[in-house]
């Protein structure tokens, strides 16, 4: 052991032999202590990360140590508080300014974000916070809590805002999820003429408003009936949103007039058309119906569609609604006598108030030869059971579009008026119909004026009146005032 500054004389003993060596000690002579932090609080402590303890030796070396002893590290006064610390027997004096610690009396909350997410948390990054201290100095802060930090209702949220024991409370809007967008993709294949598009063969992918992506299933899908060969658009609706796909469709049947269901049909004033439906080899003729319509009951569709009073109306069903029917099937009509055969056609509908669709006919007059002599003969498929209404002459033009704003956002109590544009702008019949899916959100009267009267999200529908079911909608968001 090294006892004394200077010479220290060590003996060393090894199988009876004594040899005695000098080794030359040192001493620490100096203590330098030297604070480099900032002023800190009364009652926080002198951090070593902000100390440098530096020993100066005998022998004139130096080193920087940090195995001193530093009993008391603890700011007890405003002003200047002195520290010791001790190393090799040597003390080293340094300062350190201390103040009065701040406190707050209040601080201001205020939130710029837009509305959030039922669940969703709060972003502490669209909340401002401003702490003012008992010095009237105050600065923004950051390590503020949020209480909730969720948005837990759609509407206002009132959120309590805490830093430094001083609270406030800021208002955030929470919104419902709801779909923003949608992605479609058909995945099935080509489809038979007459069979419906499986809504297992449609993927439909939502955006929402939260930005989330999801794989949705409750999807409707309009006229996902195959019509034609060849290309079949079939649109897709979820939650107000509106997209297409394109399936192939293929002819994949045959048929035969051998085994015929047929009437005579009489309409308006004396005109008839002889009606004949081709049915399968095993199938009787009390299998299925052909009625007669009566004027009266699709004279509202006729009249306010087509604008015109010469048709012949007649339905296509069958009793049993148990017994399968494999569609497509094949009709034939022979044109109303006084009808003109480059204007006439032939149209369906399932409840007699909205057309879905124009038969595609084929004239066959010379394939049946003499077994309706003296008539021009039509065929086409059916598709399925319904009203069929031969019509003389089709003097409308259908809106094709309206063209609206997608979205409209107001405050409770406000008001603002829809400038829907018919397309064609020569459509025959211009008139459209207002229709709000929530009244306690949003209010629309006859000509397209909107109040504002709840809180909330919904749809204004705008549909045409000419039969074409055409349709756009308006999504409407009503905040508070």
């Amino acid at each position: 052991r090294i006892n004394k500054d200077g010479a220290n004389t060590i003996y060393i003993y090894y199988q009876g032999e004594e040899v005695a060596v000098t080794v030359r000690g040192k001493a620490v002579q100096l203590l330098v202590a030297v604070y480099s932090g900032k002023t800190l609080d009364i009652g926080k402590e002198v951090s070593r990360g902000d100390l440098k303890v530096t020993a100066y030796y005998t022998d004139g070396s130096q080193a920087v140590v940090t195995d001193y002893t530093f009993p008391d590290p603890l700011v007890q006064y405003a002003g200047t508080n002195y520290f010791k610390v001790y190393y090799g027997g040597m003390e080293a004096t340094f300062s350190v300014e201390g103040k009065e610690t701040l406190a707050v009396s209040y601080i201001i909350a205020t939130y710029t974000g837009d509305s959030v997410i039922v669940t969703n948390d709060v972003p502490k990054s669209d909340v401002t916070v401003t702490a003012i201290y008992n010095d009237g100095s105050y600065k923004k802060v950051k390590d503020f809590t949020l209480s909730p930090a969720t948005v837990t209702q759609v509407g206002t949220n009132k959120i309590t805002v805490a830093y430094g024991g001083a609270t406030a409370t800021i208002e955030v809007w929470g919104a419902y999820k709801f779909i923003d967008s949608i992605e479609v993709k058909y995945e099935g294949d080509d489809v038979v003429v007459g069979r419906s598009v499986n809504p297992d063969d449609v993927n439909v992918t939502a955006t929402f408003n939260d930005g989330t992506k999801g794989r949705v299933t409750n999807f409707t899908m309009s006229g996902s009936l195959i019509t034609q060969e060849g290309e079949n658009v079939i649109a897709i609706y979820c939650d107000s949103r509106t997209a297409s796909i394109v399936v192939m469709g293929i002819v994949d049947f045959t048929y035969s007039f051998d085994n015929i269901n047929e009437k005579y049909i009489f309409g308006t004033g004396n005109y008839y058309s002889i009606v004949t439906l081709a049915m399968e080899a095993e199938r009787k003729t009390t299998d299925f119906n052909l009625t007669e319509v009566p004027a009266k009951e699709v004279e509202y569709i006729v009249n306010r569609v087509f604008h015109t009073e010469d048709y012949v109306a007649y339905e296509l069903s069958y009793d049993d609604d148990n017994m399968m029917v494999d569609f497509p099937m094949a009709m034939r009509i022979t044109k109303p006598l006084g009808f003109d055969a480059e204007k006439f056609g032939v149209y369906f509908t399932t409840n007699r108030k909205t057309i879905i669709g124009k038969m595609n006919m084929t004239e066959v007059t010379e394939e049946v030869g003499s077994q309706y002599e003296g008539y021009r003969v039509f065929e086409f498929l059916v598709y399925r059971p319904g009203t069929y209404i031969v019509l003389k002459e089709i003097k409308t033009k259908f809106v094709t579009e309206i063209d609206v704003e997608k979205k409209v956002k107001m405050k409770v109590g406000r008001s603002y008026s829809v400038d829907p544009v018919v397309i064609p702008y020569d459509a025959d019949v211009q008139d459209l119909e207002f229709k709000s899916d929530n009244e306690n959100i949003v209010t629309v009267t006859p000509n397209g004026k909107m109040k504002a009267v709840g809180e909330g999200v919904t749809n204004v529908t705008v549909s045409a009146t000419d039969g074409s079911g055409v349709y756009a909608e308006i999504e409407v968001t009503v905040k508070p005032r």
